[in-house]
């Protein structure tokens, strides 16, 4: 049995449904820990079939917060999404805490899509203790390295020496320290920069080179996408799974991929048969959503902020931004 985890608000309890759906389509013998970090995605989520049932086993944050007691401290000190980047680590060990039997534990992101089977990935993680994946930042988007060479989007540990020995550290890490602008004095930056020192700190760390593996908007302009057989390859590697961080909703009807920041034009199979084909499926699972919930979840919708910026700043970063968008014809239509 695979085991992972994920932690999300209301908000993305959409994109976790779809991300769950994607991942049982392809192989039905996982376990995958829903940390629901506020009580309306818990109650919506416990409160159904596949949460009782099924492949997922549903956690709440008072769950959580008395597994780890640090958390509560932490919580108090720190943004919503500061708060979440720290939890990552920790619901990772958590799943190690409860199961017995766990050979590895994979952190998702909950905006992930699976095209197709994972076992892909852990073929090429191999007997590693660990499995990461790079951002593969090309041209201008490789002004964001300083930020971390590793995506945290997809993280793997096994239960061995080494595995709990980098996990272990990577929660310390992170509860010392994880907020959402980047420490130029000592290179940190939330809970994605402590991965550049993991290869060199622990035994067994794989960087896994797929280029089908974590697609996203800081790597995909630089692969050819195509369609054939009814697959999506990325150059001649098939497309395992796509992250769609920054996607998100600009006008009533229109969505950014954001490949834009980084000076890159969407090509028509990227939009239509990845973030389209995305887009309709988080909208149907919202309506499904909202149709038991009194606050309705808002349809990609970001809580992050824009950080250490004057309002002067932000409102000439938005427009260049937008203009840049419309330029590269950076949008998909609901």
């Amino acid at each position: 049995m695979r085991y992972y985890c994920t932690l999300f608000d209301v908000n993305y309890l959409p994109n976790f449904l779809v991300l769950y759906n994607s991942l049982i389509s392809s192989n039905k013998d996982i376990k995958i820990y829903a940390f629901c970090m506020d009580l309306k995605s818990f109650h919506y989520l416990s409160s159904h079939e596949d949460a009782i049932v099924g492949n997922i086993s549903c956690v709440n944050l008072a769950t959580l917060m008395e597994e780890f007691p640090e958390l509560k401290i932490i919580r108090e000190q720190r943004s919503i999404v500061e708060f979440y980047f720290t939890c990552s680590s920790f619901i990772c060990s958590y799943v190690f805490n409860k199961e017995e039997y766990c050979s590895h534990v994979t952190y998702l992101d909950a905006d992930l899509l699976f095209f197709d089977s994972p076992e892909k990935i852990f073929t090429e993680i191999g007997n590693a203790s660990v499995g990461i994946i790079g951002h593969k930042f090309y041209g201008w988007g490789k002004r964001f390295e300083k930020y971390g060479h590793y995506n945290v989007g997809w993280v793997t540990f096994k239960n061995d020496a080494d595995g709990r020995n980098c996990l272990r550290s990577w929660k310390e890490d992170c509860a010392e320290w994880c907020f959402d602008y980047y420490d130029e004095k000592n290179a940190r930056f939330g809970d994605q920069k402590y991965l550049d020192k993991w290869q060199s700190n622990f035994n067994g760390v794989k960087v896994i080179q797929q280029k089908g593996a974590n697609l996203a908007p800081w790597n995909a302009g630089q692969y050819s996408i195509t369609f054939k057989q009814g697959k999506l390859f990325v150059d001649e590697d098939p497309l395992v799974f796509y992250h769609f961080a920054s996607f998100k909703k600009v006008t009533t009807t229109a969505y950014t991929t954001n490949l834009s920041l980084y000076l890159s034009r969407p090509s028509t199979i990227l939009k239509r048969d990845i973030y389209k084909f995305y887009l309709d499926q988080v909208a149907d699972s919202t309506k499904i959503v909202s149709s038991s919930l009194l606050d309705q979840p808002e349809l990609m919708k970001k809580n992050r902020t824009a950080v250490h910026q004057t309002n002067f700043k932000q409102k000439i970063t938005k427009q260049i931004t937008s203009l840049i968008r419309w330029y590269l014809n950076d949008y998909v239509y609901k």
